[in-house]
């Protein structure tokens, strides 16, 4: 039997420009297949007739069967198909019956055919990744997060992260495409339903951003147009502000404000205290931009709790709104001067985590630190502390959350200051300071280099995390976000609530490259490019070899890593993983046997876990707090073969606050 061959789309001149269009040498191939007969007649009937094909229609007229083909079906080498089913074994050519139904029509170049591929010379090939073609055909394609699509080569490219904002319990990071990706507990600020513990998809609808702001509930970008687009959790699926055409940069607090192009400022929000500078007061909360007045020279804009402050041009700072947040004894609803800030090179804020508290600080020429607002002792409008030209240099940025602050040097290393109580500073200690009216250097972090942004999220529940991006577009984070019972947390490192402080910078899942393998130990991936993946990389877990004796491994608490994982004897009140950052080590067995493993001699209450390989994917072979005869050091035994490879987690029953280290033994019994 044969189908009506009539139905085929013609060849030659005729033929869908679809297929003239094609590449040359899949054309050429085709081209001699396109010439289809006409209708045929099948074998002579009385009655009825059957082909064998579901997809045809057969009768038997004037003693001949006659089969037709069904529309949306297509019939390729003596087979059904439905319109838009694919090759078996070649997604990229598919049945489309608008121009053949017997033979396969190649898919468009880009499309895609399987997760991560795309159709390159009409072969599925795996897209998507950086050095990889862009998937899809529309603008201008897409690739695997972390990576953008280079839309005059349709090549996937490195996404590079060039700035962090932050505040409350959600960080931002702005991506050098003009994508924002974000993480935290605030699921509308990440676009999303729910928090997210690792960098989240970017932000929908925005592929253009130039300047971002972490703000009270809300989040804004300023786009290459200068148009400004907000959203959160007051903003349902985000909001282009209306009447701003031409912002340069954008400050979102509890209100929110922006320099424009001509150096004016246009705030919108609240106007509790006067900080939109409209020279009144007002409860009601105005949508609509509003136009400071009296300033026409604006560098930069800090919009923060109940105040407002401006950098102008010659370096004068001028605030508006609530005493102490505007520098001043008593509460203006216009902008004045700050006199002792009359030559400043940067300005900045941040807003408390209920939104009604603000802080500000500015650096000047000389290198003095100005701070006031939230932290300034009552009567106390401005807080000065003088620090060391050779310490703080003009140029630095400067990120605020529970009273604790980083600074970027002109060498782009990083110091602290504040509180340490969550390890927030990222030094790997544990400190708490009495909360200061002028900035108090406590350490440095000088081993922290290349860095050229820092934010900070200080969510209500009283944790602090603080996040650094570093000049090869890495971000890593450090501290304790704790907000919440679900998966978000302001740190990104993709561990579960809840969690240890990390008391060291380690690295936001989902955001390429990264610093270190730390915090990425369990993906299977080499995540810092060293050709070393999870356990075998250093950043991950030290590697012990066949050791045996006493003091195997003696590590002092500052160099033990973090990967928090649950150890089931890790337990106070109920709740597992209680104490602070662990070491994880590798060990391989010299001959088989019971061999006991013991921290006695640490100068910490230790946890003691072994487990065969990948500790988040096998079963604990054994787990030890307190061992008997041992006091607080912990001992197990566990029997093996020659060459089991074994992964020992060292962990803290509470984090040390001073210096501390354990000691491993390992004996065979």
């Amino acid at each position: 039997m044969t189908y009506d061959g009539s139905l085929d789309a013609p060849a030659g001149p005729d033929a869908p420009a679809a297929l003239l269009d094609a590449e040359p040498d899949v054309a050429a191939d085709l081209a001699p297949d396109l010439a289809l007969p006409g209708p045929e007649a099948g074998p002579a009937c009385t009655n009825t007739c059957d082909d064998g094909l579901f997809c045809t229609t057969d009768t038997c007229a004037a003693g001949v069967c006659q089969s037709t083909l069904k529309s949306g079906y297509c019939v390729i080498d003596k087979t059904c198909y439905k319109d838009g089913d694919t090759k078996p074994g070649d997604t990229c050519q598919a049945c489309t019956a608008a121009t053949s139904t017997s033979l396969w029509t190649p898919e468009p170049e880009g499309a895609l055919c399987g997760t991560g591929k795309s159709c390159q010379s009409h072969v599925c090939t795996a897209c998507g990744a950086v050095g990889q073609a862009c998937c899809g055909t529309a603008t201008p394609g897409t690739c695997v997060v972390g990576a953008a699509c280079n839309a005059n080569t349709n090549q996937c490219q490195a996404d590079k992260a060039i700035d962090l904002s932050g505040t409350e319990d959600t960080i931002c990071a702005l991506f050098q495409s003009g994508s924002v990706r974000c993480w935290g507990t605030n699921g509308p600020m990440l676009g999303a339903a729910a928090g997210s513990n690792v960098a989240g998809p970017p932000i929908a609808g925005l592929a253009d951003a130039v300047n971002i702001s972490v703000g009270y509930r809300t989040a804004c970008a300023v786009r290459r147009t200068g148009a400004v687009v907000c959203w959160g959790s007051a903003l349902a699926g985000g909001a282009l502000v209306p009447g701003i055409s031409n912002a340069t940069q954008v400050s979102a607090g509890a209100h929110t404000c922006v320099r424009t192009a001509d150096s004016k400022v246009l705030c919108w929000g609240t106007n509790s205290y006067g900080e939109l500078g409209l020279g009144t007061t007002s409860t009601t909360t105005t949508s609509t931009p509003q136009e400071m007045l009296g300033v026409t020279d604006a560098q930069s804009v800090a919009a923060c709790g109940g105040a407002t402050c401006v950098l102008r041009k010659g370096g004068q700072v001028s605030c508006t709104g609530g005493s102490q947040e505007n520098g001043q004894t008593s509460a203006t609803s216009t902008i004045t001067d700050l006199p002792a800030a009359s030559n400043a090179v940067s300005l900045s804020c941040s807003t408390g985590a209920t939104g009604s508290a603000g802080s500000f600080w500015a650096v000047t020429q000389n290198a003095t630190l100005l701070t006031w607002g939230w932290e300034a002792s009552p009567g106390n409008a401005l807080a000065v502390g003088q620090v060391d030209s050779a310490t703080w240099a003009r140029g630095f940025s400067y990120s605020y959350g529970r009273s604790s602050y980083l600074a970027i040097q002109l060498d782009n290393t990083l110091w602290s200051v504040g509180d340490n109580t969550y390890g927030q500073l990222g030094d790997g200690t544990f400190t708490s300071a009495t909360v200061h009216t002028s900035p108090r250097l406590i350490h440095s972090a000088s081993s922290v280099s290349n860095v050229v942004a820092v934010a900070a999220a200080w969510p209500m529940d009283g944790s602090a995390a603080t996040c650094l991006l570093r000049a090869d577009g890495s971000v890593s984070c450090a501290g304790l976000n704790r907000s919440g019972t679900g998966t978000g947390t302001a740190l990104g490192d993709g561990q579960q609530y809840p969690q240890a402080p990390r008391a060291y910078f380690v690295p936001v899942v989902g955001i390429l490259p990264v610093a270190s393998e730390d915090g990425q130990c369990y993906d299977g991936v080499d995540n810092d490019g060293d050709g070393l993946t999870d356990l075998d990389d250093p950043d991950c877990a030290q590697d012990l070899g066949s050791a045996t004796g006493n003091a195997v491994a003696t590590v002092p608490f500052a160099g033990v890593f973090g990967n928090y994982l649950q150890e089931s004897c890790n337990t106070q009140s109920g709740t597992t993983n209680y104490g602070g950052p662990e070491a994880v080590l590798v060990w391989t067995a010299p001959s088989g046997g019971t061999y006991q493993f013991d921290t006695n001699g640490s100068s910490f209450d230790t946890v003691l876990a072994a487990y065969k390989g990948n500790p988040q994917k096998t079963s604990e072979l054994a787990c030890s707090d307190d061992a008997v005869g041992l006091k607080t050091a912990s001992s197990i035994q566990v029997q093996v073969i020659t060459g089991d490879k074994l992964t020992l987690v060292v962990d803290s029953k509470v984090a040390p606050t001073g210096p501390a280290s354990f000691t491993l033994n390992i004996t065979k019994q």
